[in-house]
């Protein structure tokens, strides 16, 4: 492994809008290096239609957003973070585009089809006819018939949307003829994406795929990147979406080559239980949603898990065995959404199929699709296929001959062969949209028996049973080994709920029976009885873990937050109301029934007395998650404000503006105040914002031992054992940051408590409870808790934990 000089000890990642600028972010380097912090991390910055939330539809790729700050902000947060000697990481996004008529690239491709220089830059295939938009809201007879559509001021208009004419458009001639002009055709939205022919980012019809495969489109998507590298102004980049682009390694071997071998670079992929990235990729790793499903497993009672399971079958006439409904749930994402995507693969497919029908290779190709295991397979332009992308290629049709589709048989074997590699290619950008819409937003909406657990990064697997400790120590012990520059991560941008809304959520696992009795009490009277028992259970479980959360919010503002996202999740599950088919009648009678729960009267007592009970648990075990990210092998990043408790659910609720002046004075508060005060004021965050501070100061200062190749789990023997979850990390002299004499560094051990509530009947297990429980540390002569600033007697190499964990449930131990 490559020595490295330059890499992030740690990352906070910064949401940037019109509402949180360059300039703003400039302003809270000091807390975050203050905060222990290694590097910056924003979102994307580059020009965006105005408003926008998001940076992930770039409409000027050479072009810092001006709602940001533009080019001065951006000076202005790289001269912030050298004041404090500190990094800079950008999220890039290589695969995709806005698909916009304010898209300058995107409008010229519209006026000048095949002729136009982008009509490159764009998958789009003008073969099969003029560029599909499936824009309209009616048929085009219709909206010509209703006076929808006309020419003005040199463009063709359909209410807000402007699109430009083809040049010698006889502007002056009938609609139809105008339109017959165009190199696009307008279509209803919902027909139209049935025949697309270009690429999308998943099903969103206003992200338009790029070819950035081809040399000339990579070096215009990246020529003002790059530039940011070179400068010094970017020290390192996160790549969006690394699964969309044809030739993902390929993509990432000329980025490394133009950006160098020392700047860190990580790619957002979702990997399943037991794969690995493709050996030779040139990068230091994922972003690390993996290490979440596996610190969530860490954390779980398996067997309140299970219990929660069989009560949500009861009361939801939900099937069991996510699983085994994978594939069938990704049938229906590809029959509804992605009909145009499958219908390309069958056409190049055809003429090397040696006379089978569309008909059998359309239904080879969609059940090949459903039952691959994981997202994609990364077969490249040239050379033979791997060995795993073979056997995955094979699992996957055996699985779908087994399920009755023997069809995908004979076209697993078309797409192995040399002329099936153009189908192949294709098919490779589909399946892992086919198991994002599938999984992640249908399944991971739908099996929500502990809805914590559905999250980015889990798996089908982990929904019907959490990964063992075992499983979980084995991961972080080769994660190190294979990436110890990866990232790591709790809360994101994508997340579905933040790491604190997911441990009162874990908590629920230790008292199933409490909560089934909850359910089952609020779920009387005529407005519980219009809602399915699915919708009941997964607004149930949000309210309690997320009610009171953030002490200072009003309660209007906290219900117009639940409100939006328990419409977004019910339309993602699209069990009685999709995106594409709002049942608003159905949602409102949900809402009616929501009013019941927060309303002053039986239920609300209820709920206040289950969240009651698990409160001081569920904050253990958002410290357990902070201790364990920070220790685990890796980058840690720290999510926007989550230094401290976030309520966040899933987006745009995660992309709210930050209160900085809160952060700060929390920060204040953990810095001056000792940590006993701070855990009998906890209701604040501010213990909260100790323990990150002072685990990502010591993961600053001892960077060799946090970024190096060892990690492993310490002994743990006592009456409370199994209540410990503990990770050691020890300097290596290979690695990353590999010392010459590894042993004149300290060994660091995390230790932190799991299954709170069991151990200590709803208080903070701290002190006495732990009884003979110890930790072994090796061979040291001094233990002290980082988090604390405390010595600890060491005996015989071993730490009771009534000493380690006398004031708060977590410590980091520095043994020397």
């Amino acid at each position: 492994m490559t020595r490295r000089t330059a890499v992030p000890t740690s990352t906070y990642r910064l949401h940037l809008t019109h509402a949180f600028t360059l300039h703003d972010a400039a302003a809270l380097v000091p807390h975050l290096h203050a905060l222990g912090v290694g590097w910056v991390y924003a979102s994307p910055i580059q020009a965006v239609p105005e408003g926008a939330t998001h940076g992930y539809h770039v409409l000027d790729p050479d072009r810092v957003n001006p709602e940001l700050g533009g080019e001065e902000g951006l000076a202005a947060l790289r001269a912030a973070v050298d004041a404090h000697d500190m990094g800079l990481v950008l999220d890039i996004v290589p695969n995709h585009m806005a698909a916009s008529p304010d898209n300058p690239w995107w409008a010229d491709l519209l006026a000048r089809g095949p002729e136009s220089p982008h009509a490159r830059t764009f998958d789009v295939d003008f073969d099969a006819g003029p560029l599909v938009l499936p824009v309209l809201g009616t048929s085009v007879d219709r909206a010509i018939a209703d006076g929808d559509l006309r020419v003005e001021d040199g463009m063709l208009v359909h209410h807000e949307l402007r699109l430009p004419l083809a040049p010698g458009t006889d502007t002056d001639a009938p609609i139809t003829q105008v339109l017959a002009q165009q190199h696009y055709a307008l279509h209803e939205w919902q027909h139209g994406e049935g025949i697309l022919n270009w690429r999308r980012f998943f099903a969103v019809n206003e992200l338009a795929g790029l070819r950035v495969e081809d040399p000339e489109v990579f070096d215009a998507v990246h020529d003002t990147i790059l530039r940011w590298v070179e400068d010094g102004i970017v020290d390192g980049l996160r790549v969006d979406h690394i699964d969309g682009l044809r030739d993902p390694a390929g993509y990432l071997q000329a980025l490394r080559d133009r950006i160098g071998e020392d700047r860190w670079l990580v790619v957002e992929k979702i990997v399943e239980s037991g794969e690995l990235l493709p050996g030779g990729w040139p990068v230091d790793g994922t972003t690390g949603y993996e290490v979440n499903a596996a610190l969530q497993s860490w954390l779980t009672d398996p067997a309140g898990h299970q219990a929660l399971r069989r009560a949500f079958a009861r009361h939801t006439d939900m099937p069991l065995g996510t699983r085994a409904r994978l594939a069938r749930s990704k049938l229906a994402a590809l029959d509804e959404l992605f009909v145009a995507e499958v219908d390309r693969v069958v056409q190049l497919l055809l003429p090397v199929a040696g006379g089978r029908s569309e008909a059998l290779l359309r239904r080879g190709v969609r059940y090949l699709t459903a039952h691959l295991h994981g997202y994609r397979t990364y077969v490249g332009q040239d050379g033979e296929p791997s060995v795993s992308d073979r056997s995955a290629i094979g699992a996957a049709a055996r699985s779908a001959d087994e399920a009755g589709a023997p069809e995908a048989v004979p076209v697993a074997g078309l797409l192995l062969t040399d002329e099936g590699r153009p189908a192949l290619l294709r098919w490779q950008q589909l399946t892992g949209p086919a198991a994002a819409k599938g999984f992640e937003d249908r399944l991971l909406f739908r099996d929500v028996a502990l809805s914590g657990l559905c999250e980015v990064g889990a798996d089908a697997a982990l929904l019907d049973a959490v990964h063992s400790r075992d499983a979980v120590a084995d991961f972080l012990t080769t994660r190190a080994v294979r990436s110890p520059l990866a990232g790591t991560t709790t809360s994101t941008h994508d997340t579905k709920r933040s790491e604190d809304v997911r441990a009162r959520l874990t908590a629920l696992a230790e008292v199933p029976d409490a909560f089934e009795h909850l359910f089952e009490a609020v779920s009387v009277g005529p407005e519980a009885d219009a809602v399915d028992g699915h919708a009941r259970w997964l607004l149930l479980q949000t309210v309690v873990a997320t009610r009171g959360l953030e002490p200072a919010e009003h309660p209007t503002a906290y219900r117009d937050r639940l409100v939006d996202s328990t419409r977004k999740a019910l339309r993602e599950a699209a069990l009685h109301t999709t995106h594409r088919a709002a049942d608003e009648q159905y949602e409102d009678a949900v809402f009616a029934w929501f009013d019941t729960l927060l309303a002053d009267g039986p239920a609300s007592a209820r709920i206040d007395a289950l969240v009651d009970r698990i409160a001081v648990p569920a904050a253990c075990t958002s410290l357990a998650q902070v201790l364990l990210k920070v220790a685990a092998p890796g980058v840690p990043d720290i999510y926007r404000g989550c230094e401290t408790w976030d309520g966040s659910l899933t987006d745009p609720d995660n992309r709210r503006p930050l209160d900085v002046g809160r952060l700060e004075k929390l920060r204040h508060r953990a810095e001056t105040l000792d940590a006993e005060e701070l855990r009998e004021t906890w209701h604040d965050g501010a213990v909260k914002t100790l323990v990150t501070q002072r685990a990502l100061r010591a993961r600053r200062d001892l960077s060799a031992v946090f970024l190096s190749t060892r990690c492993d789990t310490p002994r743990v023997d006592g009456a409370a054992a199994d209540h410990v979850a503990a990770l050691r990390r020890t300097a290596s002299t290979d690695g990353p940051l590999g010392v010459p004499d590894p042993d004149r560094l300290p060994t660091v051990v995390a230790v932190a408590t799991r299954l709170p509530l069991a151990l200590a009947d709803g208080g903070w297990p701290i002190g006495a409870i732990w009884d003979d429980t110890v930790v072994h540390v090796g061979d040291v002569d001094r233990v002290t808790d980082v988090l604390t600033d405390r010595s600890l007697p060491v005996v015989d190499g071993r730490v009771r934990l009534s000493d380690a964990l006398s004031v708060l449930p977590v410590a980091l131990l520095e043994c020397l």
